[in-house]
């Protein structure tokens, strides 16, 4: 129980500096609250420490898969039914309970201004135990939900110590349906009509990874009653897709080894977007989901579909990471207006579904984990079609996604002052991932990659012209 003893005194400390956001007293205060996350149980409420299992073994999970759900067998062997302990696991907590408050202003020229969040632990949560040998825990109860989580996450993790098998991860803490709590005040300084507002939003149908001081957690946040209407009864949940929870896990191994570059993502906003005033804070948001991606599609290769054209805040985005082109047809790729609108942040644009939302730091991270992918993978990529990949293949390229980042921690730290703008510092973000994917190639970058930076990096143009002048003839076909 030494993780909730940790949260209790982050509770105290937290608390103690933290206190509720004051309410403005300029114009009128509307209250809004909205999200309704519906309610799971324990389906063996009964179980406890004394009757927990000491090893899981074959454990029965419904999951999904290709948009249906299936009872299968996992083996969880070396996970402890005390939390689901294990290399990868550092405890599984439920009725575990955040708040984020925030305090947004709209000026009077018009634009809106947000502070940074403060985060108030305000249940540090209590340990789920399994006692039933085999699982088969009804699809909606709380074990279920923790036992599908857990799939992606230790199918990651053995990814990662199969490359680099004397390094240890920390382990990660998974919150089974926590309630997060959004509680954003809007202070409307502006000269036009309008409220101030006091917003409480219940996050729902997402999930999360996020640390605590020099803890690292994931949540599976509940599904909302709204969006069970939507949905039919055999389509997965988030949790329920082993790939999703493996790009969480992605996040959690960035953090290990590049935590200068995570601040952005310690702060979301109740859409799952990244919060954050300072552009380098949103590029190397971007840069994390990007890496997160290519995680998750290194560990599942061709079952990575359970990642991709998932719903994300109404939109919906082809994650998958050898795809050329996003969902509405367009191409992956980074030119001015795409970055001009990211790091400016300007008010989302009416997308409609299946269109690209420039704002959103997942897209930039598809399209960066899109071209790393191309740079560090098959020789054969075209603008059109990019091949699958071997497991072996897989491995050597994780293998340098986990040195890129460990680069990219080092020269962030070392060479900050020096970054010129969020834009030229992606383009250094490139040029750390071309000179690692080249290391071994003595004549300097191959043909696909140079295509590469061509097709899917227009606006860094300048690393087209410093390192490819020996293919400039044969680039664009």
């Amino acid at each position: 129980m030494r993780l909730i003893a940790l949260l209790f005194l982050c509770l105290i400390s937290l608390l103690a500096s933290c206190g509720e956001i004051e309410a403005p007293d300029r114009k009128e205060l509307a209250r809004i609250h909205y999200g309704t996350p519906l309610v799971y149980v324990r389906a063996d409420p009964a179980c406890n420490a004394k009757g927990a299992l000491s090893d899981l073994g074959s454990t029965k999970v419904w999951v999904g898969a290709k948009g249906k759900m299936s009872l299968v067998t996992v083996d969880f062997s070396g996970v402890s039914g005390h939390g689901l302990q294990s290399e990868a696991i550092a405890d599984t907590l439920w009725d575990f309970q955040l708040a984020y408050d925030r305090l947004c202003v709209v000026s009077v020229e018009n634009t809106s201004i947000c502070k940074s969040p403060k985060i108030q632990v305000r249940d540090p949560g209590k340990r789920l135990y399994f006692c039933k040998k085999g699982g088969d825990y009804p699809r909606e109860s709380l074990e279920n939900v923790a036992l599908a989580s857990l799939i992606g996450i230790q199918k990651t993790h053995k990814l990662h110590t199969s490359v680099f098998p004397h390094e240890k991860l920390q382990r990660v803490s998974l919150l089974v349906h926590p309630r997060i709590v959004d509680h954003k005040v809007i202070e409307n300084r502006s000269a036009r009509e309008g409220l101030n507002l006091d917003i409480h939003y219940v996050r729902t149908d997402n999930a999360y990874w996020f640390p605590i001081a020099d803890a690292s957690f994931i949540a599976a946040v509940p599904e909302s009653a709204e969006k069970k209407k939507e949905l039919a009864h055999a389509e997965p949940r988030l949790w329920e897709m082993p790939a999703i929870m493996s790009h969480e896990y992605g996040h959690h191994v960035f953090w290990q080894n590049a935590p200068s570059l995570t601040k952005a993502l310690s702060f979301r906003s109740a859409d799952g977007s990244a919060v954050s005033e300072d552009a380098l804070d949103l590029a190397n948001s971007a840069i994390n989901e990007g890496f997160a991606d290519l995680v998750a599609y290194y560990t599942y290769l061709i079952e990575y579909h359970a990642l991709g054209w998932f719903q994300l805040d109404g939109n919906l985005f082809d994650r998958e990471v050898s795809k050329t082109r996003f969902s509405d047809g367009s191409y992956k790729k980074l030119d001015d207006w795409f970055l001009n609108h990211f790091f400016a942040q300007t008010p989302k644009l009416p997308i409609r579904q299946h269109e690209l939302n420039p704002t959103d730091d997942h897209a930039v991270g598809a399209v960066l984990a899109h071209g790393i992918f191309r740079i560090f993978g098959p020789q054969r990529a075209t603008q059109f079609r990019v091949p699958e990949i071997s497991e072996s293949d897989a491995r050597t390229a994780y293998g340098l996604i986990i040195q890129w980042s460990r680069r990219l921690e080092e020269h962030f730290v070392k060479d900050r002052s020096e970054i010129a703008s969020a834009s030229d510092y992606l383009k250094k973000a490139l040029g750390h991932s071309l000179s690692l994917g080249t290391e071994n190639t003595e004549a300097g970058p191959l043909l696909h990659q140079c295509q590469t930076l061509f097709q899917v990096f227009p606006i860094f143009n300048q690393l087209v012209e410093d390192h490819c002048q020996m293919h400039w003839e044969h680039l664009g076909s």
